[in-house]
Formats: C-alpha cells, structure tokens, sequence
C-alpha cells in the first residue's frame, strides 16, 4: 500500500509538471516519492500479478493501452479552465 501511495504521488506530480507552469516544490515531491519507488522497483524480487494475462496479450494490446491514457490525459488539459 506504501508503494501504491508513493506511485500515485508520483505520477500525479509528473502530470502537474506537465501541464502546469514550472513549480521546484512539486518537483521536490515527485522527486522524492518516484526515486524509492523506481529503486523498490528495481530490487523487488519476482512480482507477481494477482491475476493471469490472456495469452493473446501482446504489444499493440499495451500500446492501445498506454495511447489512451495519454489521450485522455492531453483531453484534460484541453478542457482545464484557462485563466
């Protein structure tokens, strides 16, 4: 539960970064929750998925996957209110 905190945070400050004017405390926060996340990450010996990915699940399945999040990320910041 620590790690999935520490990602949320993590990812939530990199979307901030991205759409937001430059801000060094909220790239002091992402720093500092993604560097024990991607080391937990990397020294985390066999992680293992709850559940079993369908044999016909393949590449253009995560890119499908990965396109969506960025489109639904970029139509986000379309629709912010400007100021």
């Amino acid at each position: 539960m620590f790690l999935g905190g520490l990602g949320f945070c993590a990812v939530q400050g990199a979307i901030w970064l991205a759409i937001r004017p430059w801000s060094w405390p909220m790239f002091t926060v992402t720093t500092m929750t993604g560097i024990p996340l991607l080391l937990a990450n990397r020294y985390w010996r066999k992680p293992k998925l709850a559940y079993e990915l369908p044999d016909e699940f393949g590449a253009v399945d995560m890119l499908l996957t990965f396109a969506s999040i960025s489109a639904t990320i970029f139509l986000f910041y379309l629709i912010r209110p400007h100021e």
